[in-house]
């Protein structure tokens, strides 16, 4: 008799363990399900706030860029009493080129072979 009471809570103890081993393999695929989908959520929330950077430097860069043809225009005009055409769109240009020319420089002054 007292075997089988021994067998019996044998038994009950694999069953209670081979529960315990299952209910955690579920818990552990749980928790790396959620881990996954707060990845997604925070990946995609990078990506939606790395657009909105993007976009807001690509149309401050058109505004720059707007404003500097428009200052040059006024360079142009403002030596109309001067200068003819030609000669205004010459200054203009070698002005920008020299600019070019600096920033260039600049930089690649710190690189030496």
């Amino acid at each position: 008799m007292r075997d089988r009471r021994h067998i019996a809570v044998v038994r009950e103890r694999e069953e209670s363990l081979g529960s315990l081993v299952g209910r955690a393999v579920d818990l552990a695929q749980r928790v790396a399900i959620d881990e996954f989908r707060l990845l997604r959520i925070e990946s995609r929330e990078e990506l939606v706030s790395l657009a909105r950077r993007a976009a807001g430097i690509a149309f401050g860069g058109v505004c720059f860029v707007l404003a500097w043809i428009a200052l040059w225009s006024a360079v142009v005009v403002w030596l109309e009493s001067s200068l003819s055409l030609t000669a205004r769109l010459g200054v203009v240009g070698i002005a920008q080129a020299m600019l070019g020319a600096a920033l260039v420089a600049w930089s690649l002054r710190g690189e030496r072979p």
